[in-house]
Formats: structure tokens, sequence, C-alpha cells
């Protein structure tokens, strides 16, 4: 990240600070949950209830789709050679597509603490464990064509990958109100965390003279990850 990216953001906290203190400071009315909605930079739902003055936890859902297909494949890389075949020149067309499908859910019970804490402003970080579902489903077709026999060789891979992800989660943010019943905040993430992947892939394939092969296989892997995650921006409501 650029150092002007970084002043930028850290004025954007500053300006779009959140309140985990629910005091209305017209009727002294305390508040003592949210619920908060963010839409940039993620899609999530979290719920805030405090415990005392400046302790609080939230329960804290993130959700993520995408949907890669058709035309809009994520990979499309075409290539094309030729050759001199019986005073005949021979054309190569290769190309390879991928369509993909990923979900991804992950749950989270933190518990906070506001650093400073006033009527309109709050500044707080906390943390918790972390879990996360991941399914991917993948379709990778590759076509290589010779125009001089009007044949083609192709294979299609098919991958599907279910992973799941246990680990801590740290996060830090600030707070404003906008009115009595809504306020805006803006918050960033760390997360460590280790994922457990089960993968199945499943391979057809035609070769030259009209080979047919098919090949399957499901395998195991583990990885550590680490996560630095960019501004989350979104909305409160006062319950």
């Amino acid at each position: 990240m650029k150092i002007n990216n970084i002043f930028l953001a850290i004025i954007l906290i500053t300006t779009l600070t959140v309140s985990a203190k629910k005091v209305d400071s017209k009727d002294g009315e305390i508040k003592e949950s949210d619920l908060k909605f963010y839409f940039i930079n993620g899609y999530g739902v979290i719920y805030q209830k405090e415990i005392s003055n400046n302790l609080f936890y939230r329960l804290h859902t993130e959700f993520d789709l995408k949907i890669t297909n058709g035309d809009n494949d994520i990979t499309n890389n075409n290539t094309m050679r030729y050759e001199i075949f019986d005073n005949y020149i021979q054309y190569y067309f290769y190309t390879k597509e991928l369509k993909n499908k990923n979900f991804t859910v992950s749950f989270a019970p933190e518990l906070g603490y506001n650093l400073i804490n006033k009527n309109y402003v709050s500044l707080f970080v906390g943390g918790g464990p972390f879990f996360k579902y991941t399914y991917n489903f993948s379709d990778t077709y590759v076509n290589y064509y010779k125009d001089y026999y009007y044949d083609y060789d192709y294979s299609v891979t098919e991958q599907t990958t279910n992973a799941y992800s246990l680990g801590l989660i740290g996060f830090a943010g600030v707070e404003s109100r906008i009115n009595k019943n809504f306020k805006v905040f803006a918050e960033v993430e760390l997360k460590a965390y280790g994922t457990w992947k089960d993968i199945s892939i499943d391979k057809h394939s035609k070769g030259t003279e009209n080979q047919l092969f098919n090949y399957k296989t499901d395998k195991t892997k583990k990885e550590w990850h680490y996560e630095f995650s960019r501004i989350k921006l979104g909305i409160s409501i006062l319950l």
C-alpha cells in the first residue's frame, strides 16, 4: 500500500468513527445493542451488545459469492502457430477457458473494548476465534484445434474443493453517530488461521487418434494463512 493511501485511510477512519457506547445525549437513553451491516470491501452482518460501559461482545458473520462463467471467464488464452504439411500451411489453435464458482461464509464470536467512548464517537479494538467454510468448483476446458484434419484434442478438468478454516481474528475501528438510531463505522481486520482442504479432481481428455482418458483423484491439503483486510465501511442500526 502506498504512503498516500495510508494517510487517506487514516483520514477516512478518523472521519467515520463508530460508537460502541449506546448513549443519546438528548435523553440519556441507553441503547444496549445494535446491528451492523458492511457492504464496502466485504459483505457482513454483526450483532453487538454491551457488557459494561466500555466492554462489549459481538457475533460476526461474513459471506462472499463469486461466479465466473461463459464469456466472463477468468482465464482465456488464445495462441496460434502454423507449419507446412504437404505444401499446406496447417494452423494450430489453442484455447483455455476456466469457469469458477466460489462460496465463502465465516463466523466469529468476538469480544471488544472501547479505547475512546464519547457520546458521538468511539474507537474500539477486539478479537476472538474465527471459523470459515469455503466451497469452490472449477471447470477448466482446454481445446487444441488442427485445421488440416478438422479435428481437435481437448481436456476437461473438474475440481471440487471443500475448505475448513480455524484461527484467530483481531479488529480495530472507529464509529460515529448520524442520529439517534443510526451510526456509520469503519474497521480493519487481521486474521491468522489454518485451512484443511478436501480436493476432488475429475479429468476427461481426448488425445490423438481419438484416444480417451479418464482420471479421478482425491487428496487433502493443509495451509496456513495471514490476512490483513482492507477498510470495511458500513452502517449500524441501534436496537
